[in-house]
């Protein structure tokens, strides 16, 4: 019900290898976090997928796999080789919901009902599109081209929405919510600040700004909140607890 998840990279983004790894899962569930977010990218090579996903599940630890492997190549094509293994990795894992960027999208059908004959081989998988960084995969007006594509062909492909990355294209992520919340399936929680003329991601507690806030009371209670700003196992608890209230505070006004 709550549902308070972490990503690994809120912890640093060094490769991971198994004892890090365990030590980063005992901290969420020992601050009572709901999930971990995998990240394909910090794994060494001696992870077995596994292992690592029975151990999660010892801890109470539901599993989001994340990967930067983009959906669509430069020329609009699928990624259909690589994809397929990272699916077989999610899968192995034992995560309920695979997170990717969207790539290079220019509306090609038979690139979607490519994608589609991939999604029906792993019918457990929620798969979700994330708003990176990027001009071509972070702009609301392509994510929300994807989107209803998908729709239009029923494909289930939802929108891991990150809160702080529409600052890196521009956008605002207030508007992007409002254009994308019916399709969205996992939140990134962070704040992007300007700093010596770049962009900083720091925590957003204790001072939440006040999008951010708004946002979360309108993120539905079955959809995940990730924290995914820089913490460590000293304070982990402290934040997760921290966006829980937060979560929860709204859910009691709804009831009164």
């Amino acid at each position: 019900m709550n549902h308070i998840y972490c990503t690994q990279n809120a912890f640093g983004n060094t490769e991971l290898g198994a004892r890090e790894f365990d030590k980063i899962a005992e901290s969420l569930a020992e601050a009572k976090a709901d999930g971990v977010e995998v990240r394909r990218e910090m794994l060494s090579l001696g992870i077995v997928l596994n292992d690592a996903g029975e151990r999660l599940k010892e801890l109470n630890l539901d599993i989001v796999f994340s990967s930067p492997q983009p959906l669509f190549e430069e020329n609009g094509k699928l990624n259909i080789d690589p994809l397929f293994g990272l699916f077989q990795e999610a899968e192995a894992v034992g995560a309920w919901l695979l997170k990717m960027p969207l790539g290079h999208y220019f509306g090609m059908k038979e690139e979607l009902s490519h994608l589609n004959a991939l999604l029906l081989q792993f019918p457990k998988l929620t798969f979700t599109i994330e708003n990176d960084q990027t001009t071509y995969g972070g702009r609301t007006e392509f994510l929300e081209t994807f989107f209803l594509d998908c729709r239009s062909q029923e494909i289930p492909a939802g929108f891991t929405f990150d809160v702080g990355n529409p600052k890196y294209v521009g956008e605002d992520p207030l508007a992007m919510y409002e254009r994308l919340k019916t399709f969205i399936r996992y939140v990134h929680i962070k704040h992007v600040i300007d700093d010596k003329g770049g962009l900083r991601t720091v925590p957003v507690f204790p001072e939440l700004p006040d999008k951010i806030d708004w946002i979360i009371s309108q993120i539905p209670e079955e959809v995940p909140l990730a924290i995914e700003y820089p913490i460590n196992v000293i304070n982990a608890s402290q934040h997760v607890a921290n966006l829980r209230k937060e979560r929860v505070k709204y859910w009691q006004e709804q009831v009164k």
